[in-house]
């Protein structure tokens, strides 16, 4: 199983209000207190043999309003199945760089419909106001790309 991370940013001078994915912190660091952990949906494709991982619209109450560089902690208990899709919920509205840096053998991202920022166009990322490219995932399995 996979355990995700996750702080909560509710201060008034904060644009984000709500929950943000981000890496477990060092044990020494300050903000180590913060993070909470959770564990997201996977859900089996079709073929058996990989998964989607679906991020929730809330965690824990909270609003998932933006992915950090983040990475999940494996318990080490679960052959996990690689994964190859995620779904990005409404609510998400940052997403940094290196967010999907860890997901090596990801082919598509989808998008809930109703999300004001982002949309996945044949499995590729893009911001929704100018259509500029956000990320072309790794394993992507298109013949050509064309970027505007």
């Amino acid at each position: 199983m996979l355990h995700f991370f996750y702080k909560v940013h509710l201060s008034d001078d904060d644009p984000l209000q709500g929950a943000v994915l981000t890496c477990l912190p060092e044990e020494d660091d300050e903000n180590y207190a913060d993070a909470i952990v959770f564990e997201p949906e996977m859900q089996a494709n079709p073929d058996g043999e990989s998964c989607t991982l679906i991020l929730p619209e809330t965690v824990d109450g909270y609003p998932l309003v933006a992915l950090e560089d983040f990475l999940p902690e494996e318990d080490g208990e679960t052959d996990a199945l690689p994964i190859t899709g995620i779904c990005l919920p409404k609510t998400l509205e940052r997403i940094h760089p290196g967010a999907f840096e860890w997901l090596d053998q990801l082919e598509r991202f989808h998008v809930a419909a109703e999300n004001p920022v982002f949309e996945a166009d044949g499995g590729i990322l893009y911001h929704r106001a100018d259509r500029s490219l956000i990320r072309c995932p790794m394993g992507w399995r298109g013949d050509t790309l064309t970027v505007r």
